[in-house]
């Protein structure tokens, strides 16, 4: 199995966030503090604050 790419990586967690956000969007909240959480996080290795 090849190993993923950074931006292949990326894009698979966006995907995965869209997919929280549509389930929070039909009526699940605690999807949206996940993803939520996982911006703050991936912002955080980036060296941002949120």
């Amino acid at each position: 199995m090849p190993k993923q790419t950074k931006d292949e990586r990326d894009l698979a967690f966006l995907r995965e966030m869209k997919e929280r956000l549509e389930k929070g969007r039909n009526g699940d909240p605690t999807q949206l503090d996940y993803v939520a959480q996982m911006i703050d996080d991936w912002m955080a290795e980036l060296g941002h604050r949120s």
